[in-house]
């Protein structure tokens, strides 16, 4: 048996027993039928994609499945573009050209789910909230602006062209759909369970690659794309990734899959396999290894904490037991080799940070030459090239970076404008909704709290892989929220105007 074959039957018998858990859990607003339906889906993309010989066979696959499968309405295409956005790597590959350029564009898993399932919504659908009626769009709108624009400077027509063709299906796109689909409490908390659904097989997959050490998902590969994956070692311990390009990445999944757990939770059967699961999230989160998506963790717990009732004592609480947990775990070797992976407190692998700080001063450096609007020519500069690392690349680490050196200070708080807005409104709308509107407010706390936790793990990563997928997803998913949350303010006024009518 090949490899090939042998990582596929690995990889459905482990999502099998995660489906299998997760087919337990399911609550009440989602039916089996249902759940059976995005859980084969998922299985499909899976198995089409190992099995397929050419990669062009498998988008081929993909274009006649979302056009057979996918449902009519807006909504419906919203669940199954989550019910499948994270089976498979990105797998990237250039389309060849007939025009005398070397390529249209890259494609990438995302973007040919874009295309197959939101494209010809975006335009040819008529939206009960139309574009700029929400303050989000017009801060986005203004990013994407910046972007195209900056791709013009010191780059070839086509060049620029193909790059505002991708920013507005990387970005508009996504976030302009679901923000819009996603239009009342019902729609919103199956959205939720649906993302999850797909994102707990990546936790058992990456404990296994963890054990076994073995990634699994390095064995998808074809005649023109290979997804290639460096065995990276930590503690002597292979780092898991699972689906995703580095450990990282993985880990922000885990850290959103946990998040999503805190909301659906009391939504769920079985209180029993509630905890395995936040156990099976939590394992591979630490399998992961990745320092970034821990601190992520602890944000989002106390953000999520925070906006609930006896704030200030529980945080306390959850303080003073990390302060006890750390003496305590020094005295077993599992716990040893926890604290010596923490940030700023243990030794392994003090030269990662030792880099980011380093990167920070270079930056800081290539930043001062084009403070405004950034340069496109940043990465050839001497500061830069002098942290190109051992395998020939400049890793920025840092998604901030990432947009203040090409973008400027401009393109940056624009950038950051856009998660802050959200963030405080999504903050005071909990604050607002009416307090039998519990459901709602549940839902607030947890999409405040992890999109506080993504702000701070994007510090730590680069806008590489899921990365940027998970967080324009989860802006249009908080922005959706925002207009529910209206919706239900506005009704609870109408209603109260009408009983002091009556009265």
């Amino acid at each position: 048996m090949s490899e090939n074959f042998r990582a596929l039957f690995v990889i459905l018998f482990l999502s099998l027993i995660s489906f299998s858990i997760v087919s337990k859990l399911s609550p009440s607003f989602i039916s089996f039928s249902e759940f059976k339906r995005y859980r084969n889906m998922w299985f499909g993309i899976l198995i089409a994609a190992f099995l397929a010989q050419n990669i062009w066979l498998f988008v081929l696959f993909v274009v006649v499945a979302g056009a057979i499968v996918t449902p009519a309405s807006l909504s419906g295409k919203v669940l199954c573009y989550l019910s499948i956005l994270c089976a498979i790597p990105l797998l990237p590959i250039k389309i060849p050209s007939f025009f005398g350029i070397n390529y249209f564009f890259a494609l990438t898993y995302p973007r040919l789910l874009v295309l197959v399932i939101f494209f010809v919504p975006f335009f040819f659908r008529q939206f009960s909230i139309r574009l700029f009626s929400l303050t989000t769009d017009k801060y986005i709108f203004f990013f994407v602006c910046i972007v195209i624009v900056s791709s013009f400077r010191d780059n070839a027509l086509t060049h620029a062209v193909r790059y505002s063709f991708l920013v507005l299906i990387d970005i508009f796109i996504p976030y302009f759909l679901i923000s819009r689909a996603l239009s009342t409490t019902e729609l919103l908390r199956k959205a939720l369970f649906i993302l999850f659904i797909g994102l707990v097989p990546m936790a058992i997959i990456g404990i296994f690659e963890t054990i076994r050490h073995w990634h699994l998902f390095s064995d998808l590969s074809y005649s023109s794309v290979k997804f290639s994956k460096i065995y990276d070692m930590r503690s002597n311990s292979l780092r898991a990734s699972g689906a995703f390009f580095g450990p990282i990445v993985l880990g922000y999944a885990m850290v959103i899959a946990y998040s999503l757990l805190l909301f659906l939770g009391p939504y769920c059967k079985s209180k029993k396999l509630v905890l395995l699961v936040k156990i099976l999230l939590v394992t591979c989160l630490l399998a992961t290894m990745s320092r970034g998506a821990w601190v992520g963790f602890a944000v989002l717990i106390l953000a999520f904490v925070w906006t609930g009732k006896a704030a200030a004592k529980k945080i306390s609480v959850y303080v003073f037991i990390s302060l006890l947990a750390v003496p305590a775990l020094s005295f077993t070797s599992f716990g040893k080799t926890i604290i010596d992976l923490l940030p700023y407190i243990g030794n392994a692998r003090s030269d990662t940070i030792t880099y980011r700080e380093r990167l920070v001063e270079q930056a800081w450096i290539v930043f001062q030459r084009n403070p405004w609007f950034g340069s496109t020519t940043y990465l050839d500069t001497p500061e830069m090239e002098s942290m190109r690392q051992g395998q020939g690349i400049i890793d920025l680490v840092n998604t901030y970076l990432q947009v203040v050196l090409p973008y400027g200070i401009i393109g940056l708080i624009v950038f950051t404008a856009i998660f802050l807005v959200v963030l405080i409104r999504c903050f005071l709308m909990i604050k607002r909704l009416p307090k039998k509107e519990i459901e709602l407010i549940q839902m607030g706390r947890f999409l405040f709290a992890i999109l506080l936790s993504i702000i701070i793990m994007i510090g730590t990563v680069s806008s590489i892989d899921y990365i940027p997928v998970f967080y324009w997803a989860f802006i249009g998913l908080n922005v959706a929220f925002l207009s529910v949350g209206e919706k239900a303010i506005a009704a609870n006024r109408k209603l109260r105007a009408s009983q002091r009518l009556a009265s």
